[in-house]
């Protein structure tokens, strides 16, 4: 609540969110650190369906809702004691609950806000890789996702690489990183609706993956 007395700019409030999340997703499963608790677990009675159906509710979901309860609380204290203190007449407004629009940063810069639906998408696949990333490691799963992902983004940004290579031969880029093929395609631009499609169907193959990943930990 402190926090957001104090915070006003949309993006250090996503980045938060963001931030703070992963934390929770990446110790959602941190009791298999410790094999005797591992076992307390995996004794439970309840289906492997449950547990992670529980732990994607929570970390998702709940957290998610508690963090807009605690923005609106500490936002709403924030603008009402600086009202009351200095004299101000500033009216209570929730920014972040706004649509998708450039806002002014706290440096005076003009920063991006996605807008609720998109930063809920974008913090729910961030739960969903580093839920699954407190599932392969035991330890330190903050830190090993991180250079997981790392990995698989160059291994990816190769392979894309090579294969525009092989089938066109050239491309180039201008300032937006927009990457042009010599058809004049956009590669990105243009086909905008499969990757938007390809990063909704991303969150439940995570969980899917989850899935598997937690039937295969042993008593």
């Amino acid at each position: 609540i402190f926090v957001f007395m104090l915070v006003r700019d949309n993006s250090a409030v996503e980045m938060f969110l963001m931030i703070s999340g992963l934390v929770v997703a990446a110790n959602m499963f941190k009791i298999f650190a410790y094999t005797p608790g591992g076992m307390h677990y995996l004794l439970i009675p309840a289906t492997h369906t449950e547990k992670l159906v529980s732990s994607i509710l929570l970390s998702t979901v709940y957290y998610f809702c508690m963090f807009l309860l605690t923005y609106i609380i500490g936002t709403w204290l924030g603008i009402t004691l600086g009202n009351l203190l200095f004299g101000l007449e500033n009216p209570v407004t929730f920014s972040f609950f706004e649509m998708d629009k450039i806002s002014v940063g706290w440096e005076g810069n003009e920063a991006h806000h996605m807008g609720l639906l998109k930063t809920f998408v974008s913090y729910t696949i961030t739960q969903s890789i580093f839920l699954l990333g407190s599932l392969f490691f035991k330890r330190g799963a903050i830190g090993k996702t991180f250079l997981s992902i790392i990995a698989i983004s160059f291994v990816f940004m190769f392979i894309q690489i090579v294969l525009i290579k092989i089938n066109f031969g050239s491309w180039h880029t201008n300032f937006n990183n927009s990457i042009f093929l010599p058809t004049g395609i956009r590669l990105f631009q243009d086909y905008e609706w499969i990757l938007k499609l390809l990063t909704y169907l991303f969150i439940p193959f995570l969980w899917l993956v989850s899935y598997f990943r937690l039937t295969e930990k042993e008593v």
